[in-house]
């Protein structure tokens, strides 16, 4: 590899539940399965990670930046607004423990899951304690958030939207069979369309931007 590529990403991966020196980082999780679809554990990425293959090297591979290259991501930060994007990461450095331990418990409750449905048994129990647990999540989040209200205005995400984003991330993550939760930039247009113009940005395809 003569170099690295101008769109990889050059920070440390996976990333840690509190990184935050990548100003357009974007959370996102995805859980690490075995050989046989089994949850080992979670890891969190970026919303504008891609993976590409190193020019001219069959089968190698790195993490891309959606964004480009350093310009690029400075360039969506001036879009987005700098003082806005620092209280979005203040806002995210704070919930990310309460999300870490719904993620922790979920993959848990998929481990279980997965071994109910392998051994052809009743797996509705699980189902309805991954739904117990979501909902005691969202209810945990919506009151974190209510505490934080003028975090939220800094962010400009209306707490109507946050946590109906939310859902919408519990929702797919009980009902996803393995736990691989979706990722952000794949969310229904109507979804899409229903949110704030200040929120609608982060989850509008990057070529419209």
């Amino acid at each position: 590899m003569a170099g690295r590529p101008l769109d990889a990403c050059p920070y440390p991966k996976p990333f840690t539940a509190d990184f935050n020196d990548c100003p357009s980082y974007q959370t996102r999780h995805a859980i690490v399965v075995d050989s046989n679809d089994r949850p080992l554990h979670t890891i969190w990425s970026c919303r504008h990670m891609d993976t590409k293959q190193v020019p001219g090297e069959p089968g190698r591979y790195y993490g891309a930046c959606q964004l480009g290259d350093a310009k690029g991501r400075q360039g969506w930060v001036h879009l987005i607004g700098p003082e806005r994007v620092r209280n979005i990461q203040k806002l995210r450095s704070e919930v990310m423990p309460v999300a870490q331990a719904f993620v922790d418990d979920m993959a848990g409750l998929k481990t279980r899951q997965l071994q109910a449905t392998r051994s052809n048994a009743d797996h509705e129990e699980v189902l309805a304690a991954m739904r117990e647990r979501g909902h005691r999540y969202l209810k945990e989040f919506e009151a974190f958030l209510a505490e934080r209200e003028p975090l939220l205005q800094g962010a400009q995400m209306p707490l109507t939207a946050v946590m109906q984003l939310a859902r919408r991330w519990v929702d797919d993550f009980v009902s996803d069979t393995w736990g691989r939760a979706q990722s952000g930039q794949h969310l229904p247009d109507d979804l899409v369309g229903s949110l704030p113009d200040s929120v609608r940005v982060f989850y509008t395809p990057l070529e419209r931007v």
